[in-house]
């Protein structure tokens, strides 16, 4: 099973608080009656093109997703209406109690699907064990999931809108794989 740290209650409250008025005006009218309920959390990770190329010219290290990876200080809420994922929160602020939640973006998009399936998709075929961290590759317009282990690092694309040579979505990619995969493929220039 994964090992991922959820928010207390009350960071949960404030985070519901904070998003639902920002998702209450992108939401169609026929939408807005949808009972909405945060799902689970995940630390966000993010890789610029620096770290990618610098991180693609180390050997097969499973580790340099580790040393290059920079944690955003940020979390991936998923959000449910009608208890299907359909939209999603990311806020500022650590899972510790003494620490301010600041809502950054509420997205109402496949996102929050493609995250979904891919955790469904992870759950099922992925080793036990992981820490998982949502990690984000802006340069390529990738999302997916980094499955930590104490052997090396894991990565599931869980959306990608442009091929990345050599990534398949619900693919385990060891965490060397993946990196050198994005470091030979042109940024997007969406």
């Amino acid at each position: 099973m994964f090992a991922v740290a959820q928010p207390d209650e009350d960071i949960l409250a404030e985070v519901a608080a904070a998003a639902g008025p920002w998702l209450g005006s992108l939401l169609e009218d026929e939408r807005r009656q949808a009972v909405a309920e945060l799902d689970e959390a995940y630390p966000c990770w993010v890789l610029g093109t620096d770290a990618v190329h610098a991180a693609a010219q180390l050997t097969s290290d499973d580790d340099a997703l580790a040393r290059v990876a920079q944690d955003l200080g940020q979390w991936h809420y998923q959000i449910l209406l009608d208890g299907e994922p359909a939209a999603f929160a990311r806020a500022y602020g650590r899972v510790l109690p003494e620490t301010p939640v600041e809502v950054g973006v509420v997205g109402y998009s496949d996102v929050a699907k493609d995250v979904a399936d891919c955790v469904a998709w992870a759950r099922e075929h992925a080793p036990d064990g992981a820490q998982v961290r949502l990690l984000l590759a802006p340069p390529w317009h990738v999302t997916a999931l980094w499955l930590s282990y104490p052997d090396g690092s894991r990565v599931v694309v869980a959306r990608s809108p442009e091929p990345v040579r050599g990534l398949s979505p619900r693919t385990l990619h060891a965490g060397a794989d993946f990196l050198r995969a994005l470091a030979s493929t042109a940024p997007s220039r969406r």
